[in-house]
């Protein structure tokens, strides 16, 4: 499949380890090949890195006390919801595209690669879409599928491939071999140690949806409002809505989701699924919700939109207040961010 490199983008990852960790090392050697810049954005816990790469940046947590964002001081350190900094630090440094993924994932060579062309893929008796069985994982379906709709979300139709238009898309999400980042459901039944075979392109159709997460993922840098993780919901529920509620906004405004085959390859970090299967019952009780609550406010502008959405979660109880209070301050460091550009 004939490719394409994205102009300039930044890989963001938060982590509590040293440069010295394995999982890290994969990084770097991949961002120098690549001749890529790498944030890494740091915690209270994560050991100073002693890397002096240029294109590197390790933010630790007392630089990012000293940063004039106001997001800094309203996101709580002690989560992975602090990757929020790197994203505003990725954008204020005029990458097209923003990049994330996790520090137990060894990306591959084609990870800042993009396909050419793509398949159309729709569902026309479910709203959800699970493209896993084109990859050759007939048995599993992406984190954030409600398991009421993981039987439907499988009648996808594909229709053959087109040249890709990519100022019609605003996220790329790929998928990651080894223990890949689904549903911890469908890890326990089938204890998934997945090379997927396959690597196709789909672009998902508007009326339709499939999770994108945080894993192995791209996003328009124009999208930085929408690239808000909530910190008071689980950890393993807090990408799946942020990708949500940007792609029913991106739906309804012309802005495609692209979905890419693998990308990396994650020696996970140690989990015990059943208390993954805890952390994710939110997605399977409220996502519907979120979706009722998202529809209602997608045509308006994307900052209008997401405000919106997260009171209406506020006065649900799905997210707390704090969230709302962090999601005001990244909004106004987010149009700072782009003040700066145009000038």
């Amino acid at each position: 499949m004939t490719s394409v490199k994205p102009n300039s983008s930044h890989l963001v990852i938060t982590t509590i380890n040293s440069d010295e960790h394995e999982g890290n090392l994969r990084h770097i050697e991949s961002a120098l090949r690549s001749n890529r810049n790498l944030i890494v954005i740091g915690d209270k816990n994560t050991p100073e890195w002693k890397n002096k790469h240029q294109n590197i940046e390790f933010i630790s947590a007392k630089i990012q006390e000293s940063l004039s964002f106001r997001s800094t001081k309203s996101i709580p350190f002690n989560t992975y919801c602090r990757k929020n900094i790197g994203y505003l630090i990725a954008a204020s440094n005029d990458s097209d595209w923003i990049a994330e993924t996790d520090d137990d994932n060894q990306i591959y060579d084609n990870f800042w690669t993009f396909p050419r062309t793509a398949f159309y893929a729709v569902n026309e008796i479910s709203r959800w879409v699970n493209l896993y069985r084109f990859f050759g994982a007939e048995d599993l379906w992406p984190r954030g599928i409600p398991l009421e709709s993981v039987r439907d979300s499988r009648h996808v139709k594909i229709v053959g491939a087109n040249e890709i238009d990519y100022s019609s898309i605003g996220c790329i999400q790929g998928i990651a071999d080894g223990d890949p980042d689904v549903d911890a459901i469908g890890r326990m039944l089938h204890s998934p140690n997945v090379i997927f075979s396959n690597d196709y392109s789909f672009i998902v159709d508007k009326k339709n949806i499939s999770p994108t997460n945080s894993q192995v993922t791209f996003w328009k840098s124009g999208l930085l409002p929408l690239l808000y993780l909530p910190h008071s919901v689980l950890w393993r529920v807090a990408d799946i809505w942020r990708g949500l509620i940007a792609q029913v906004w991106t739906n309804v405004n012309h802005q495609r989701t692209l979905f890419v085959g693998p990308r990396a390859y994650q020696d996970r970090n140690p989990h015990i699924l059943m208390d993954n299967f805890r952390d994710e019952l939110p997605v399977h009780v409220h996502t519907s919700q979120l979706l009722e609550i998202c529809d209602k406010y997608s045509k308006e502008a994307p900052e209008v939109y997401i405000t919106l959405v997260y009171s209406d979660l506020v006065s649900k109880d799905l997210v707390s207040s704090s969230d709302f209070l962090a999601l005001r301050d990244y909004l106004l460091d987010a149009q700072e961010v782009r003040n700066t550009k145009s000038l």
